[in-house]
């Protein structure tokens, strides 16, 4: 396009395929997601639901303390009670500072 080799259109001609921009959607949401700390909140949310997710959780597994089958339905109900505990509290903080 500088050196005039190609015209314009030719030269942005791949920027029409949809696959351009939803890769480079995917890098802007991967950026927003890194930035805000968003990723690592779902993570802790989600994190005490498998026998390997947090730092005693291996030990206890391993050792036979609990069974599987206990600790995925132990780790699923603490954590809709970590959900619940977000978005109660954090309504009610939201309220507190008068956002929402």
């Amino acid at each position: 396009m500088l050196t005039g080799v190609l015209k314009p259109d030719e030269a942005l001609a791949g920027f029409g395929y949809p696959v351009v921009w939803l890769i480079v959607s995917a890098f802007f949401i991967s950026r927003g997601f890194l930035v805000t700390g968003l990723g690592l909140r779902i993570a802790y949310l989600f994190s005490g639901m498998t026998h390997y997710g947090t730092g005693p959780a291996p030990v206890f597994f391993g050792t036979g303390y609990v069974r599987m089958g206990d600790w995925w339905r132990l780790g699923g109900l603490l954590s809709v009670v970590n959900i619940l505990t977000y978005f109660v509290a954090g309504g009610l903080w939201w309220k507190v500072l008068g956002i929402c």
